[in-house]
């Protein structure tokens, strides 16, 4: 999953593109998805993720408290 980038320091043109990365991971055989909000993802994880899964969060800040709420959403 990726979500929408937040931090607009770059010019237009030098900014990640979430939807163009998805088409290009797609484009190479890859299951990608973008997801733009922290509610969106926690809410689609809690339905997918299964026994034995790992989920990891990377990002460059608090990315909405994803983190807690992830944990509290995928709590038995």
């Amino acid at each position: 999953m990726i979500a929408q980038v937040y931090r607009g320091q770059l010019p237009a043109d030098q900014r990640l593109s979430p939807e163009r990365l998805v088409e290009d991971l797609a484009a190479a055989g890859r299951h990608a998805r973008f997801v733009p909000d922290v509610r969106s993802i926690v809410d689609l994880l809690a339905r997918e993720v299964r026994d034995g899964d790992i989920v990891v969060v990377m990002s460059n800040g608090g990315f909405g408290g994803i983190h807690q709420q992830l944990l509290a959403a995928l709590q038995p």
